[in-house]
């Protein structure tokens, strides 16, 4: 039975299904992505200790169907928009690579990817 809104924190709601099936979370599903947290936060610490080296780079690899890109939306990135995640920070950028980014020219791909970041 689909729910027609969900109550999540504070004033915010969700309208339709939270169960996703195959359909990976984005940041918008923050508050519906559930337990994974300790990845997350084992992902920010890394993201955090790299930031003060000024290297803060992290590469998420995994099998398909895994929740690569789950992980990273709706847990990393939507952790690290919160305020003083990571000290001295203010500003996030993120590139979602796929490979068929990379079949015709994989360093155009790449480069259009990290060219056309999102903040």
């Amino acid at each position: 039975m689909p729910c027609e809104e969900w109550k999540l924190t504070g004033e915010q709601t969700y309208s339709g299904n939270p169960y996703r099936g195959l359909a990976s979370f984005d940041v918008k599903h923050a508050d519906l992505f559930v337990g994974r947290e300790k990845l997350v936060d084992r992902a920010v610490d890394k993201l955090r200790s790299k930031a003060e080296l000024n290297q803060p780079f992290l590469l998420i690899l995994g099998k398909s169907g895994a929740g690569k890109d789950s992980l990273m939306q709706a847990g990393i990135i939507s952790a690290l928009n919160k305020p003083d995640t990571i000290p001295g920070v203010n500003q996030f950028l993120h590139a979602i690579i796929k490979p068929t980014d990379l079949v015709n020219d994989p360093i155009k791909g790449f480069i259009h990817s990290l060219t056309s970041s999102s903040c």
